[in-house]
């Protein structure tokens, strides 16, 4: 089971990574539970299935860069659930990749958006599965720095 598990985790990850102007993607947060989010230049909307209820939770989300809007999905707060974040290049020279991470909440059946530890925004994210937690860049007194945020509270002393 756990094989079968693993494959369609792959798949979603691989298939939902480039979401492009017009898309739409099908994912599923938890079990019994759909999402689906529809690019549209900057414009995205979220939708979410689950029982017997529809319903637009989100509404449409502006994400103010003009260009390629992208989807990556996986679980950001290491809770089991299927999470996404909208990420794109930064306006300047498009050298870092800026993300907005939604975390799925099985309590309200909807998406939140989850900001670092420090800084505004996600630069250059990576997830540290081993660690639990989100590492980005943030500036201080125009001298990149490295943000280690702990979604769960799941400091480890590092």
């Amino acid at each position: 089971m756990k094989e079968i598990l693993s494959f369609w985790m792959l798949w979603l990850s691989i298939a939902c990574c480039n979401a492009k102007t017009g898309q739409e993607i099908k994912f599923s947060p938890t079990p019994g539970v759909v999402a689906v989010i529809a690019i549209d230049g900057n414009l995205v909307s979220i939708n979410i299935c689950g029982g017997r209820k529809c319903n637009n939770t989100e509404g449409n989300l502006y994400v103010g860069n003009p260009g390629s809007v992208n989807l990556g999905v996986g679980d950001y707060n290491f809770d089991g659930n299927t999470d996404f974040s909208l990420w794109y290049l930064d306006e300047g020279k498009g050298t870092y990749t800026i993300h907005r991470v939604f975390l799925f909440s099985r309590g309200t059946g909807r998406f939140g958006e989850y900001f670092p530890a420090c800084g505004d925004e996600f630069v250059n994210l990576k997830v540290d599965k081993k660690n639990r937690r989100l590492i980005s860049t943030y500036w201080a007194d125009n001298e990149p720095k490295v943000c280690f945020t702990y979604p769960q509270g799941n400091h480890n002393g590092k």
